[in-house]
Order: C-alpha cells, then structure tokens, then sequence
C-alpha cells in the first residue's frame, strides 16, 4: 500500500513538473512590441531594452522596439536610458503577439548637478540650416533663444527632448549673424548659457568635381623610399624631381604623395607642422622646385592630408594637454561629463586615453595620435588655412608652385558619432577647396562597405573603391566574379548621392599587403590583375613598385620597401630601411629576384613593359574611363569578355580575360586589331590567349559578330528531395559557392540551363543542394529551421588551440612557415611554425581567449600568404582570410548518406550562402564548425552537398565533358 501511495505521489509530482515546463515554454514562438515613453508620454528613442538572458535591443525614433521568436512564456524586461530611473517589467505570454508600454520618469537634479557644454560648438548642414552641438544632462530639457542681436532674442525651441545628438535650427539666413542661449530644465532648476554667436555660412556645398582627373593615370609614392637625391639613402624631393622622366615614361599623369608633412614617424601620418615639408625629404623650396618640375612635365601632384588627427607631439596638442587657458584646448576632444572613457571605437579598439595632466582625450588610431574636433569652427577654419597654403603658397594665384589637391586620410573618421559632423565638414572643405582653385581634386579614404562609402560623393570629387579592389584580386585568384554586374551595382548606389562621381580604383595601397603577396607572387596572375585595373573604368591608382612586382607583406613598413632600380638591389638612389625610423628590417627588396626595373625595363613580356603597354592603350582610348561604355558579353567560359562601346567612333573595344590556368584558343568571326600586341586578325583567324592573358581588340563588329557563340543546354534529374542544383567546372567555376544554378521549371526534379558557349572543350559536374536539419536540436515554428538559444558568452579564459598547415606540393620542404593573424598583429616573423613529426605537416599551438580571429599561413616571411584549406570560414573582404573559432557553439551533423560537404546558413551569417562550411572528422564521419556566437536566438538550417554526374555524357578523369563545335 506505502508504494502505491509513494508511486502515485510521483506520478503526480512528474505531472505538475511536467506542466510547470509546458507552462514556461510556449509551443509556437511569440512577439513582443514594446513601447517606451516619458513621463509626458514622448516616445523615448534610444532606450535599452533587455530581454534578460535572451535578447537586447534599442528603441527606435517612436519609442518602439520588436523581439520575435520567444518561446519563453515568463520572461522579465529591463529598461533603461541615461538620464531615466531603470524600469522593470515581469511578463507572462499567453498569445503569439504580446503589446506593452512603459514609462520611463526622468532622474530629478539638483541644479548643481546640471550642466551645459560645448555650447559654442555647431557645423553648417546647408545654406539655412545650421546643427548646434552642445550637450547636457539627458535628464534635462531644453529651450533655445535666437536672435539676430543679443539683446533680441526670443524663444525659438520650447521644453524639447534632447539627446546630445545634436539640435537643428532651420529656416536661417545665409551670411547673417546670430546670438542664441541654451537654457535647460529639470524640474523646477533651470541653468543656461552665456549668449553666443555664429555667422550662418552661405554656398556650405558649392563645389564641382575636377575635370582633368576622370581621364588620368595617378602613382601613389612614400617618398621616403622611392629615390635618394642626395645621397642620405633617404628618398626626397630632389631625388623624386629627378625620376620625373621615369614616371613620365611610364605614363602616369599624376602623383598621389604619401604625407610630406613634419612628422617624428617614418609613415607621416601623425604630422607636427602642417606648414612645413619633413626634413628626411627636403625643404618647402626644394618641394616646390619639384612641384613646378613636375607642372612642366605635364604630371599633376596631390599631397596626402591628414586632418583627423595629429601627432601627439604637434604643438597644438602639447599647449592643449599642458598650458592652463590655452587656445588650443578645444581644438582636440576632451573628456566631458557625458563620455564614458570605457566605450570602443569603431573597429572594437580602445579610443580614451589618459593625459599626464588633464582628463582623457580621444584617439581613434593610436594614443600618438590624437583626434582634432570637427565640431569646433576654429579648427576648420585652421584646416581650410592650410588648405590654402599648399594649394597657393604665395597667394598669388598662380598654381605652378602648389599641389593641385588632396588625398584625405581617414576621411570617414572625422567624428564617428555624428555623421552630420563629418559630412557637413568636408562639403564646407571643398568648397573653400574650390574657391582658392576650382580644379583641385579630392579624394577620400572612406575604407567602408559601398552602402556607407557612396553619401561621401556628396562631399568629395572622389573616394577610393575598396569593394572593386577586393574584387579585382579576386578575379586574379580564381574566384568567378561578375564584375561588370558588380561595378554597374556600386555606381548606381555612387549616383543615387552624385552623378558627377569619380570612382578611383586600385588593386592595393600602402596598408594593405601588395598584390604581388595577394597572389603569391605569379607574374601571370599580377598582369591579369593590372589588366582588369586599366581596362575597367575609374580614375586608376598604382601603387609604387606594383608595376615591377615587388612583394610586400604586413607588417606595413614592409609593404612600403624601397623602390627597386637595379638587379642587385643597390645603386645610386636607392633607399635603405636602416635609416629614417622603419619599425623592422628590409624583407623583400633582394637582389637578383627579377623584381626590379633594371631586370625587366625594355624585356619583352615583362610585367613592367605589361603596364607600360597597358597605360598606353587606355590613354589613347578614353573611352575606357568611363563606365557608361561597358556591357558585358553573354558568354560562359572561362573566359570573362566585356564591350567597351567608343561613340565618338565606328568602332568598339572588347575585352576578353583569360581567367583558366590554360591556353585559349578562340576563333574570330570579323576582322579585328589586338591593341596590347598590335596584331592584325582576319575573320576565321585563331586567337591566342595565354593563362591568365588578356586581349584587347578594336573592331567595327559587333560581340554577336565578332565571336562565334553556341547555345548549350545542360540538364540534370534530381532526386525529389534536392532543393537546388549548381553546374560546376571551365563553365564558370569549380568552386560551390561560384557555381550557375539551374532551374526546375516544372517542379518535376529536371534541372536546366542554357548557356553561351565559345567552341571548345569543357570540363563540367553537377553538385546538389538539399536542405536539412539537425536532429534533436528544436525546430522555428514553421519546422524548416533549427533555432537555438544563446544565453551568456563563454568565459574569458585563454584556450590553447593547435594550428596545422600540411605543406603545399610547390612549397619547398625547407621553407620557413609561419602563422600570422589578428592576434600577433599580422605579423609573419612573430610565430613560426615547426614540422613536429616530418611528416610536412608545420604546427604551433598558442593560447587564445574565446573569440574568432582571422589568420593565414606565411610562407618564407611573406613570400606567400595561404588560407588554411581547412577552415570552416573564411573573410568576406577580399582578402579570403581563415577565420578560427575559439570556445563558442559547435553545429554538427552526422549525414545518413555519403556526401562532399555541409553548409550552414542562418541568422549567424545573415543566411549567406557558401560562407560557413562544415568539416568533417575523418574519425568520425561529423561534420562540425564552430561559431562565436553573442546572446540572442538564432534560427538556421544545414545543406548537404553531394557532387553528381552527367550519367548521359562522357566522363574523363571524374568528371564529364563536352565537346561544343
């Protein structure tokens, strides 16, 4: 009887738990909208909103913020805002939409708690709107009185919610002056200002581009290391005037000058006199002797300015940190009472720093390099000073002896808190720009992805395009990219800020690891990569020794190695890295390498003569520097062939890039002229295209004419439960990720697509897509997905984690590899690797916190930089770096079947496809990866791939093949 009483008593306690979990978890998933708003039922913008242990989430402009997904049915709310008492809510979910508002009550002050700064700080949005850029408590609100006298003024902005984003005054006059006072409520205290003034500036945006650029060739030069004039094995202006000829030779119409400022680093980039040239390169005379050398010669000069920041050691800072009253205190940012000196910058680095004297002040880059503040109209007015002088140094009007504009540093940096700040900034430079000389030319470094780079066309002339940079070293490498389709995306988003836009492109710049690194070294592959550059439209950028291959790899002084002259790596004007402040030594300037002008000036076929030829073509024909000419041909292949249309002639150009590793030999159905070879062909002649070669060809045919194009249909059937198919292989590409997919258009599992093809032989196979799940995991609401949640991060303890990289079969056995990454700085030299066991296969084992961290393996010191074949993530930036994860969530999925890889796609990666990929254990058959994953929920989905063939086609070695004639 006991036990079947204690049995019972179980039972029951088994079905209250058992409804207890029923009742804290909810079947289907649910919303929840909240709503914040103050006390006077304002919405409340900004406020944090945290779902604890699940999700957080900011308000937006009406207060209102979404979570989907929840599956919780008892959850508790937090919300807060600097300035409000922290509210918190305790919800039960009983339906699948769940409203709910709530009252934040603002924090009464004492009034000498209040406070008001940065009152006399404002930037000009357009010609009758100005930004005020003061702060205050967010506890408090504000009045504003405007008048045009002091003794005038009359409320304008009554009882306003104010977020220290900034405060808006429109309807104003141009060229008039105003007075105004910021009065701010909390309660029953008020504080205010003292009464300020502002002049409202007229034509804040009145500016045209610089013709001469759209059809010009630029050369970046670090004229520390391209020639010594004076024999200080130190590159200077005499030496730079005195290698004129050679840039004329090789064609450049104009020169992007690396800082020449004075500066106590070797790079410049932290400058301590504005007004004056760096001692290690020559006297303000000596530059100008070069300037107008260079003006003679027909080669234009734009000097690198750095305006975000100076060196810590500029005087201006030094009398800012140190002098009581001094009149640069505001010319850089200073702690406030409102900054939280914890907070990160906008790549996750630390920005406070602490002065020996004063409060904290800020530094995006580095602690030598304080950031100068925008906000302060004395600091632009200084820059737009200097900007005079180097444009006209007598003010004279006469140009001859000034640079003929500026390429911006960090130009996006200006103030990443307020973009109205940094915009607005560089629309007023400009146009003072042009006042002094209308064809100046700017260009900014806005190192960001197209969406945030292009509203910089409404401030500049031009902005360097990161994105087609990236896209040209990857075409280089193999990858199949449509960049035609991609240049034609990111012009339009250009034109929706400017259609008067001037695009620079460029392969690689003097931060980034040189082209030659980038694509191991391959002369082919460097000539294809110059080719795409100086065939596609823009305004080019070369950088130095790029034209003769020389290698460079981070860390960045040795990307900015002397310029190599002669074979033996030493001669009359060649620089050292001895001398000048380099960081480390010389790496990659050697003798003998056949990577120098001496060694390839004049040699048929060589690169150098390559880029030569190239200037030339593109020079002659302007056609090429403007994208509304370009279309690309509807041909498959591994060849990528687009027109460039000339109207001011009866005839076109077409460009076609040999992307294979192979010879191509095409058949020409009209009559044309080779522009790089000056070669003659006749209709039913062979063209020649060697691997990685291009061809440019000048005809009155049309593409349709000119090459004699076949339509080829492929076709595959599919099991049912195949979601997708992709053809693979010399048609487009052998990777999955660049693979065409075919179509099912009658949902019957028969796969298709047709394409053009050139006559020729093919290599080709199918892969199939099919969509799954992890098993055991919990499913969305829909049951397609998986849906996992993540509570907390990790702990921060270090991890030791093993890198093993099995050498290549074209790497010696006795090359030096290394690992370099993001946690030594990308340094190659800093971890080398050891073949433990000799059996090739280089490891090292480090400590790491939980985190990802991108890396590569370093062949030599960085004759090669190689992604790791077996990462299951790789960058996205162009640059294929491997991307390992430390800690974190591990996916797995143990196939029931055999296949050749699994896919992840979900809310981790924004559902991109090819980008996370699973790697199976060779022990256990699983396929896993692991993720660094913050809070949150995330839904996602696994994709089995499996590689199949064509059972009606013939086979050679694996894979099928087609014959098209």
């Amino acid at each position: 009887m006991k036990k079947r009483i204690l049995c019972y008593l179980l039972l029951v306690v088994a079905l209250l738990f058992s409804a207890c979990n029923q009742e804290e978890s909810l079947q289907n998933p649910a919303k929840i909208v909240i709503k914040v708003v103050d006390e006077a039922g304002e919405e409340v913008a900004n406020a944090d909103v945290s779902l604890e242990g699940i999700a957080t989430a900011k308000t937006g402009d009406q207060g209102l913020v979404v979570f989907d997904g929840i599956r919780q049915s008892k959850l508790k709310a937090i919300i807060s805002k600097a300035g409000y008492d922290s509210e918190k809510e305790k919800l039960k979910l009983t339906d699948l939409s769940t409203k709910l508002t709530v009252k934040l009550t603002r924090t009464e002050l004492d009034k000498d708690e209040m406070v008001i700064v940065d009152a006399k700080y404002y930037i000009d949005i357009d010609d009758n709107v100005l930004k005020l850029l003061f702060k205050t408590n967010p506890a408090n609100r504000v009045n504003l009185y405007l008048g045009e006298s002091s003794d005038s003024l009359v409320k304008v902005k009554s009882n306003i919610n104010y977020d220290n984003q900034g405060l808006k005054l429109e309807g104003l006059t141009p060229n008039q002056t105003y007075y105004y006072k910021i009065e701010a409520i909390n309660g029953e205290n008020t504080i205010s200002t003292e009464v300020s003034s502002f002049k409202k500036m007229s034509a804040t945006n009145n500016w045209s581009p610089a013709k001469w650029p759209r059809e010009s060739i630029f050369y970046e030069v670090f004229v520390r290391s391209f020639y010594d004039g004076n024999g200080d094995q130190i590159g200077d202006f005499v030496g730079l005037k005195e290698k004129l000829p050679y840039l004329k030779e090789l064609g450049v119409d104009a020169l992007w000058l690396m800082p020449i400022n004075d500066s106590p680093s070797y790079h410049g980039y932290d400058v301590v006199d504005y007004y004056d040239t760096n001692p290690d390169y020559g006297t303000l005379e000596e530059f100008q002797e070069f300037l107008q050398t260079a003006h003679e010669n027909g080669i234009k000069v734009i000097m690198d300015l750095v305006v975000n920041h100076t060196s810590s050691r500029n005087p201006w800072f030094e009398s800012s940190a140190y002098e009581d009253g001094s009149q640069y205190r505001d010319y850089y940012v200073w702690q406030d009472e409102f900054d939280d000196v914890n907070e990160r910058g906008p790549w996750g680095q630390r920005v406070w720093y602490q002065s020996s004297t004063k409060k904290a002040y800020y530094a995006d880059f580095w602690d030598q390099m304080p950031d100068l503040n925008f906000s302060n109209p004395e600091v632009r007015a200084e820059m737009k000073q200097i900007a005079r002088f180097w444009l006209d140094p007598n003010n004279d009007g006469d140009f001859s002896d000034g640079v003929d504009g500026f390429r911006l540093d960090a130009a996006k940096h200006i103030d990443d808190k307020d973009s109205d700040v940094t915009h607005n900034w560089w629309q007023e430079f400009n146009t003072a720009v042009k006042e002094v000389n209308p064809n100046a030319f700017l260009v900014g470094e806005n190192w960001a992805e197209t969406d945030k780079m292009a509203r910089f066309f409404e401030d500049l002339d031009a902005s360097f395009n990161f994105s087609l940079a990236d896209r040209m070293i990857e075409v280089a490498n193999g990858e199949n990219v449509d960049i035609i389709k991609e240049l034609k995306e990111i012009h339009a988003k250009y034109s929706s800020y400017s259609d008067r836009f001037i695009d620079a492109t460029f392969l690689r710049n003097h931060d980034q690891n040189r082209v030659a690194a980038e694509l191991s070294a391959s002369e082919d592959k460097m000539k294809l990569a110059a080719s795409l550059l100086l065939t596609l439209p823009g305004t080019p950028f070369i950088y130095y020794g790029e034209e003769i291959g020389q290698i460079g790899a981070k860390p960045d002084d040795n990307i900015r190695e002397p310029f190599d002259w002669y074979s033996d790596a030493k001669g009359k004007g060649m620089t050292t890295m001895d001398k000048g402040g380099f960081y480390h030594p010389m790496a990659y300037t050697k003798a003998n390498d056949g990577i120098s002008l001496e060694e390839q000036e004049g040699v048929a076929g060589s690169l150098f003569e390559h880029y030569k030829r190239l200037i030339r073509v593109r020079k002659a024909n302007p056609a090429f520097f403007s994208s509304a000419n370009y279309t690309k041909l509807d041909i498959s292949g591994p060849n990528y062939i687009y027109k460039v249309e000339s109207p001011q002639n009866d005839y076109d150009f077409f460009v076609l890039h040999n992307l294979s590793n192979s010879l191509q030999k095409i058949e020409i159905n009209a009559a044309a002229y080779e522009l790089l070879t000056a070669t003659t062909y006749n209709a039913s002649d062979i063209l020649e295209v060697p691997a990685y070669g291009t061809v440019i060809l000048k005809s009155k045919a049309t593409g349709s004419e000119l090459f004699n194009v076949k339509k080829v249909v492929f076709s595959y059937q599919a099991e049912s439960n195949v979601d997708k198919v992709l053809l693979l292989g010399d048609i487009a590409s052998w990777k999955i990720k660049d693979g065409i997919e075919m179509e099912n258009k009658d949902n019957d599992g028969s796969y298709e697509v047709e394409l053009n093809l050139i006559p020729g032989n093919y290599k080709y196979q199918f892969v199939t897509e099919t969509e799954t799940v992890e098993p055991n995991i919990p499913l969305s609401s829909d049951g397609q997905k998986n849906q996992i949640q993540i509570n907390k991060s990790d702990g921060k303890e270090t991890i030791d984690h093993t890198f093993s990289f099995d050498l290549p079969e074209d790497v010696d056995e006795d090359a030096r590899v290394s690992l370099a990454g993001e946690f030594n700085g990308w340094n190659p030299h800093a971890t080398e690797m050891t073949d433990r066991d000799g059996d090739g296969i280089c490891e090292v084992t480090i400590k790491l916190s939980p985190g990802e961290y991108q890396y590569k393996f370093v062949i030599n010191g960085g004759e090669r930089w190689i992604s790791d074949p077996k990462a299951n993530k790789y960058s996205n930036d162009g640059n294929r770096n491997s991307i390992v994860t430390i800690g974190g969530h591990t996916f797995s999925y143990n196939p029931d079947q055999a296949i050749d890889g699994v896919m992840l796609i979900g809310d981790m990666n924004d559902w991109r496809f090819y980008e996370t990929i699973l790697r199976e254990d060779a022990n256990t058959g699983r396929y896993e990866a692991s993720l660094w994953l913050e809070p949150g929920q995330y839904q996602y989905q696994l994709i089995e791939l499996k590689t199949e063939l064509d059972p009606n086609a013939e086979q050679v070695d694996g894979t099928n093949i087609i014959t098209v004639e």
